[in-house]
């Protein structure tokens, strides 16, 4: 994924510290660092995309993630609504909305 992120790529959505919080990282490195981050979390299990829409350098999809928490081992499934502009070929911005109760229930100990 990293060869389609611009130097400036720009990421919004949540992670897991303790609790859902909001984090926005700049930068292909900080993206990738961020994507790292989820790793380390949760293993993904499955995709299923919801829906998609295209619209010139824009796209928005809805999928539906199984995913395993790496500390318990619980399985749960959550949405995740991703609005991705492009620019010359290259990501330049996503921005992710969450399931938040979900994650809390995947993650919460």
């Amino acid at each position: 994924m990293a060869a389609y992120l611009s130097e400036d790529c720009v990421y919004e959505g949540h992670t897991w510290v303790g609790q859902p919080v909001r984090i926005r990282r700049k930068g292909r490195e900080g993206c990738m660092e961020f994507a790292r981050h989820l790793r380390t979390l949760v293993e993904h299990i499955e995709t299923a995309l919801i829906e998609m829409t295209i619209d010139g350098d824009q796209v928005a999809a809805c999928r539906r993630l199984r995913l395993r928490a790496r500390g318990s081992g619980r399985i749960g499934e959550m949405s995740v609504c991703s609005y991705v502009q492009f620019r010359n070929g290259e990501i330049v911005e996503i921005r992710e909305l969450v399931d938040t109760l979900a994650m809390t229930r995947l993650l919460a100990t």
